[in-house]
């Protein structure tokens, strides 16, 4: 399984530089096509709405295509959508473009990560992170490439090195050979059952066969009621927070030229630091997780993102602002790939589905709360987008201390069942 986990990683490393392409020149992009932030933010609108159409469609793609094809898919989307992004095209075009390469991360993320979820067995919390981490290194590398780029007024440039890697990412999917992880490469979905118990069955793995078997014997189609509750809560978490999370991602940037009066490229450069931060948090993710377990990880994770949000709302100068966006982002570094898996554990048998779920309403939140940090920035002053992201990390505390207690309610059940 090591070449899947590589290029997993790399994977997610360039879909981490195509998520933060446009937040890192926004600034940009506004001056250039002459335009407010709030339309800017349709933009991101757009990709996240291409991102949802992605996960959505996963599935589907996946039974037609299989996963190589579906991932190939997901990358051709997204080389081309950034290679027409660095052509200076029209507004109205580049909103088209959004479209396609959010398809393409949303597609890509979600087929590689439930794969990895699937195939990893008890490995896959530190495969995640380390995904994550991935994720992360893409992020904080391309702000400080484009802060790079905008001095030497190449800006466009930006675009242009992330559709080449996507491009040379899609060949690698194309022609390099997977080893033992090609029998989950067909057209494959857990819930659907019967071809992925024959896919296990040609590993040498036993456990991975064994789990394989178990997923075809009985399948779950859909949900149960005593299980809603838990899926709801989870996708109103994921929403809340890919969208609080896309949301200071993209206007970080703006937020600090205005909040503590650092030029544009310092400003673009603040955003590397939150990413450094998240992915050198992500290193420890899967040590931490197995210690203290995904519960208590999680929820002391929202609760410090909670408490950085508002410390950062307090802070004016540069020097403090930057010391606590390094905090916010050590706390926000592992939610995402530890909130997946241990929503995950509660629905074993519906691995594709949830995480499609859980993306796809993530995607929803990706979508619409950047619009409504650009119409903040637009109609008042920055503290209201920063009253914003306080608000939202404290509802993101508040739906972690729901799904916890009906995870353990609906664990206990099982537990009781199993034993009757």
């Amino acid at each position: 399984m090591r070449k899947l986990i590589i290029l997993g990683c790399l994977s997610y490393l360039v879909i981490g530089l195509g998520h933060v392409a446009v937040g890192a020149v926004m600034e940009q992009l506004v001056l250039h096509y002459v335009i407010d932030y709030e339309t800017g933010g349709q933009l991101i609108m757009n990709q996240f709405l291409g991102f949802l159409a992605g996960v959505l469609l996963a599935p589907t793609l996946i039974r037609g295509l299989g996963r190589r094809g579906a991932v190939m898919l997901a990358f051709v989307g997204f080389a081309v959508a950034e290679a027409g992004y660095a052509f200076e095209l029209g507004w109205t075009v580049m909103l088209i473009l959004a479209l396609f390469a959010g398809f393409g991360f949303g597609l890509g993320e979600t087929c590689i990560g439930a794969l990895i979820i699937e195939t990893l067995g008890a490995q896959k919390a530190s495969a995640m992170s380390l995904l994550e981490v991935f994720f992360g290194v893409g992020a904080l590398a391309l702000p400080a490439a484009a802060a790079w780029l905008i001095l030497q007024g190449y800006w466009l440039w930006t675009f242009g090195t992330v559709g080449v890697l996507a491009a040379v990412t899609l060949l690698l999917w194309l022609f390099l050979p997977l080893g033992e992880a090609e029998a989950f490469m067909g057209k494959t979905l857990v819930q659907d059952g019967s071809e992925q118990a024959s896919a296990a069955a040609r590993t040498s793995d036993d456990s991975r066969t064994a789990k394989g078997s178990a997923a075809a014997s009985g399948p779950k189609a859909w949900y149960s009621r005593g299980d809603l509750l838990l899926l709801v809560l989870g996708a109103l978490f994921f929403a809340v927070y890919v969208g609080l999370e896309m949301s200071f991602a993209n206007y970080l940037p703006a937020i600090m030229g205005r909040k503590s009066g650092l030029s544009e490229s310092s400003a673009t450069i603040s955003l590397s630091i939150f990413w450094a931060a998240m992915s050198f948090g992500r290193l420890f993710v899967g040590r931490i997780t197995g210690r203290v377990g995904y519960r208590n990880f999680l929820l002391v994770c929202c609760a410090g993102t909670t408490v950085g949000f508002a410390a950062l709302l307090l802070l004016d100068q540069a020097a403090a602002a930057t010391g606590m966006i390094v905090v916010t982002g050590l706390a926000m570094a592992g939610i995402f790939a530890m909130g997946l898996v241990y929503l995950n554990e509660a629905f074993p048998d519906r691995i594709d589905r949830t995480t499609s779920i859980l993306i796809a309403c993530g995607g929803l939140g990706g979508a619409f709360l950047p619009k409504l940090t650009g119409w903040l920035l637009d109609t008042f002053d920055v503290d209201h987008a920063m009253w914003q992201f306080v608000g939202c990390a404290a509802v993101l505390l508040l739906l972690m201390l729901l799904i916890v207690r009906e995870h353990d309610r609906l664990g206990r059940r099982k537990r009781e069942l199993a034993s009757a």
